[in-house]
């Protein structure tokens, strides 16, 4: 067949077209090669000036130092001071890697491109860390004289490799010297020196090893558990199809009353050693965290409620933990412009997310313990599991972030700011023991700055409620609500009195250093949104035989009510303190007083009333939302979430190269990039470690009740 004759002519247009194509391409790319030898060149230059530079400046160092009386000199003084002759290898690219100003990390990663291992001439990273003297002079003799600033200044070094820490104080003004500071060589006083290959614990110990075959066991007994179960389960099936067909001639498919082959179709019990191996198996725990939970709506709406605060938990970290590392590049825009935003609030007052968290794990501790402790008392085997139980669900995962926070971190972070992971790290080397035993935020000192694991604080703070207030309150309230509602107003107003009487002694306290160590951490001023949790959940166990009544009689202006006062409380309590913490409004001791004592209890009765429609069924779009599926398998993995996204905060942190910047883009990007990975880390260990320690405690537990039932011949038990 004959070719259409406007073929052959779009041919030749489409290979016009290529070529041209490719021909802009190509001149693209020679220009572009040419910009780059370019660029060469210059650098090339502006190096040859630095260079000349850096031997002038050496020249008058060498003859400011014949002038001054002669020491001794340590090797690393004479290396840094043959840089600029080339007496050191490298040297005036040690020198071109060095920061060029205040708070510049320089060149961090041409740097340790010096650092061979088989030659250890070559050059380390350090940062210097210091104060500047500056000098002022006024007419009046009593107001001359050096005016220490308080700031910590920081300077990026690269050295030669026989350079310690305790050269950098003697080196640095030796350094600024070649660098052309001479201004700020008299200023500066140094404090510390780090270099970051400089970390002593940093290595593959026995830790790090142990920790790592850890993780791969676990990650391989999952593996061969699920394999061993799929065949095990494809086993069932065939013969179960077997003995279908078998029993086929026998049983008629007119007996509709006839129930056996029906009882001989059911699943069979799993032998011992099978519901052990299943306790691994990825495909149940994955399916048992994908699995709707069969509860009140109440509880549902606590799954979004769970997320949103975690998600609140987040934020906050990500760029606290920014800045206590390498802090930000552009703080004078931050303090002048970000802070004073309202939507920075969010960040100021991201603390009520911890209530939030406070406030639901009371209610749910009431919600089941409540009815058990109603219909029986506790016995001594119930007590016992109620505690066991629990430590070893907690530990099991808390133990692990210790080991890789102790043992892998430090194989795995590379950047200026390393050094700053030991402060991180050292009190977990000596009170890790304390962290295990929830008491972080008693002992030695409740102080975020020198905790192990300081986000704990919180999982300790839980685990006494959980072992004191919550038995203590909910028995007697089960025992006598004469007596138990009295009781735990009273435990309540205790807490609102010791929190209010420790800000009216320090009134600064809730802004200053001394929050950590006063108000944040300590359980007397914690546990209000915990009882309003305690009191709201016993509130609706005893409501519960009305419950119906209720939904039947309620009203759309009652959800209306409870949604508008319980909504504008949370917002009044997130922008209350816009005046004093954005734009500088000093409060006055009342103010003072009231909202650092009463603002927790308030934030957990305004969560209260917002739940309640919920519970009666009236919530609408807000029991939908906060209710949706998609918010169940989430929050079930709150805990881990939590437990291990400082891992990856901290490792960001202490990996960048240079201060992180702050932009609005860069911080959502970084948020919702924390939020995926820190999901994706619990998703993990929900599989590998957090529910199969949940299935083992189960499986002992039955096992442990029947004994105790043999035993005592007493089928009823108490407890939980």
């Amino acid at each position: 067949m004959r070719a259409p004759p406007h073929r052959p002519v779009l041919a030749l247009l489409l290979a016009a077209l290529l070529a041209a194509v490719s021909t802009h391409a190509a001149r693209d790319l020679r220009d572009a090669i040419q910009e780059v030898y370019v660029a060469a060149d210059e650098e090339s230059m502006l190096l040859g000036v630095l260079h000349a530079d850096y031997v002038e400046a050496g020249q008058t160092l060498e003859a400011e130092v014949a002038r001054k009386p002669h020491r001794n000199e340590s090797e690393c003084e004479r290396a840094v001071r043959g840089m600029y002759k080339l007496q050191t290898p490298h040297g005036f690219e040690m020198l071109d890697y060095c920061g060029r100003s205040i708070n510049d990390e320089g060149k961090y990663s041409n740097c340790m491109s010096l650092n061979r291992p088989h030659n250890r001439n070559h050059a380390h990273y350090a940062i210097a860390e210091f104060k500047l003297i500056m000098l002022r002079s006024v007419s009046t003799p009593n107001n001359t004289g050096p005016v220490d600033l308080p700031l910590k200044l920081r300077w990026g070094l690269c050295l030669p490799m026989n350079c310690t820490n305790d050269d950098i104080p003697t080196v640095f003004p030796i350094v600024l010297s070649l660098l052309g500071e001479t201004k700020l060589v008299d200023r500066v006083e140094t404090i510390s020196g780090h270099f970051s290959d400089d970390i002593k614990w940093k290595g593959w110990t026995g830790g790090a090893i142990f920790t790592v075959s850890l993780l791969c066991f676990l990650a391989s007994l999952a593996a061969v558990s699920t394999f061993v179960m799929r065949g095990y389960y494809w086993w069932l099936d065939k013969k179960k199809q077997q003995a279908l067909d078998a029993d086929s001639d026998v049983f008629s498919i007119q007996n509709d009353g006839d129930n056996t082959l029906a009882a001989k179709s059911k699943p069979a019990a799993l032998p011992l050693w099978a519901k052990f191996v299943n306790c691994f198996c990825i495909t149940r725990n994955t399916n048992s965290l994908l699995a709707p939970v069969a509860s009140d709506d109440f509880i549902s709406a606590l799954d979004g409620m769970r997320f949103i605060s975690m998600c609140w938990v987040l934020l906050g970290h990500t760029l606290m933990f920014g800045f206590g590392v390498g802090g930000f590049g552009n703080a004078v825009y931050i303090l002048r412009n970000v802070i004073k935003r309202w939507t920075f609030m969010l960040i100021w007052n991201a603390d009520f997310s911890v209530d939030s968290f406070f406030f639901m794990s009371g209610l749910v501790v009431a919600w089941k313990l409540y009815p058990c402790l109603c219909k029986s008392r506790p016995t001594p085997i119930s007590a016992v599991l109620y505690v066991v139980l629990r430590y070893i669900r907690l530990t099991a995962l808390l133990s692990m972030c210790l080991l890789l926070d102790i043992f892998i971190i430090p194989l795995i972070v590379d950047g200026p700011f390393t050094y700053n992971y030991k402060y991180y790290d050292d009190p977990c080397r000596s009170k890790w023991w304390v962290v295990l035993l929830y008491m972080q935020n008693l002992y030695p000192n409740p102080n975020a700055s020198t905790q192990c694991y300081s986000v704990a604080w919180y999982i300790a703070n839980d685990t006494q409620f959980y072992l004191v207030l919550a038995p203590i309150l909910v028995f007697v309230t089960a025992w006598s609500w004469k007596v138990g509602w009295p009781f735990m107003f009273t435990v309540l107003c205790t807490s609102f009195i010791t929190t209010s009487a420790i800000v009216a002694t320090n009134p600064t306290s809730i802004n200053a250093d001394t929050t950590t160590r006063d108000t944040y951490m300590v359980p007397w001023t914690r546990w209000q949104p915990y009882v309003i949790g305690l009191m709201f959940a016993i509130l609706l166990r005893q409501l519960g035989p009305y419950k119906k009544t209720i939904e039947r009689k309620w009203q759309w202006w009652v959800s209306g009510i409870c949604f508008a006062v319980g909504g504008g409380l949370l917002l009044l309590l997130e922008w209350g303190n816009y005046g004093e913490k954005s734009k500088g409004v000093e409060w006055n001791k009342t103010q003072t007083v009231l909202w650092g004592g009463f603002t927790r209890g308030a934030w957990a009765t305004g969560l209260a009333l917002i739940i309640t429609p919920c519970y009666f069924g009236h919530g609408g779009m807000i029991s939908d939302l906060l209710g949706h599926r998609v918010f169940g398998p989430l929050s079930k993995l709150t805990y881990a979430t939590y437990l291990l996204h400082p891992l990856w905060v901290s490792y960001t942190a202490h990996s960048r190269w240079h201060p992180y910047v702050y932009n609005d883009v860069d911080t959502v990007t970084n948020f919702f990039g924390t939020v995926a990975v820190a999901h994706v880390m619990s998703f993990t260990s929900w599989i590998i470690l957090e529910k199969p320690v949940a299935n083992l405690l189960a499986i002992s537990t039955s096992t442990l009740m029947q004994l105790a039932r043999r035993g005592s011949g007493d089928s009823q038990r108490g407890g939980v």
